[in-house]
C-alpha cells in the first residue's frame, strides 16, 4: 500500500537558487516594505480614534501617530515571518 509514503511540502522557489538569500534577509526586507503601509494604516486609525474621542491637541495627534508607527514594528514582523515561514 501506499502508506509509506509521506508527502512534503514544495520547497520556495528562492530556496532552490544556487545563491539564495537567507530567509532572514527575505524576511526582513518584506517587514521593511510592509511597515510603510501597517505603519501609516494603524497611525491613521489611533490619530483617528484620539480625534473622536475628543483629544484635538497636536500633542495628542503626535502621540497618536507615534503609538501607530510603533505598534506597526511587532505587527509587520510578524505578519513577514507568517509569510516567510508558511
Amino acid at each position: 500500500p501506499l502508506t509509506h509514503i509521506k508527502a512534503r511540502a514544495p520547497k520556495p522557489v528562492y530556496a532552490m537558487q544556487r545563491n539564495a538569500p537567507d530567509r532572514r534577509v527575505v524576511m526582513l526586507r518584506l517587514a521593511s516594505i510592509l511597515f510603510s503601509l501597517v505603519g501609516t494604516a494603524l497611525a491613521g486609525i489611533l490619530v483617528t480614534g484620539a480625534l473622536t474621542a475628543g483629544y484635538v491637541t497636536i500633542e495628542a495627534i503626535l502621540v497618536a501617530a507615534a503609538a501607530g508607527a510603533a505598534l506597526a514594528v511587532p505587527v509587520s514582523l510578524g505578519v513577514a515571518w507568517r509569510l516567510t515561514h508558511a
